[in-house]
């Protein structure tokens, strides 16, 4: 009887579909990481936008006032939507901002609670109370005759 040194073809096949199986295997796993990557850093910046969205509003550099479906700047491809509705307290308001892909060519513009559900987008909802705005409202004379630090409040 004569013993055989190395491996039978079929062995070889074996090893090979196990080892392409492998690698297969293992290309979807680094794709899906890849996608997952991408959409994670996609996440991160839409949210700083809203927040930033937000902070223009609170600090007066955004009008107070609802916007639909416009460009939040001329550097980000992301349009958003800034929503402020009254609640049952006094002086305090939802304000809510929307961030999301901007609508394609031939596309309808929708307002913002008609966004279909297949686009993209990040909302951000805080409660907040109205800021002054009116000169009338807001007394500039506090400034000029408190020169000790102490304001008073209208």
């Amino acid at each position: 009887m004569m013993k055989h040194r190395g491996l039978s073809l079929i062995e070889v096949i074996i090893a090979l579909a196990i080892l392409v199986g492998s690698a297969a295997a293992l290309t979807q796993l680094v794709d899906v990481g890849r996608r997952h990557a991408e959409r994670a850093v996609e996440v991160t910046d839409v949210q700083s936008i809203c927040r930033n969205v937000m902070n223009e509003v609170l600090a007066g550099v955004r009008p107070w006032e609802e916007v639909r479906r416009q460009p939040v700047d001329p550097f980000t491809p992301w349009d958003c939507s800034i929503e402020i509705r009254p609640t049952d307290l006094v002086d305090l308001f939802s304000v809510t901002v929307a961030v999301m892909e901007p609508a394609g060519p031939g596309s309808n513009p929708l307002a913002m609670d008609e966004v279909d559900n297949s686009s993209r987008q990040y909302r951000l909802v805080r409660w907040v109370r109205r800021p002054i705005q009116d000169s009338a409202e807001f007394n500039e004379s506090n400034f000029e005759n408190n020169a000790g630090g102490r304001f008073d409040v209208p």
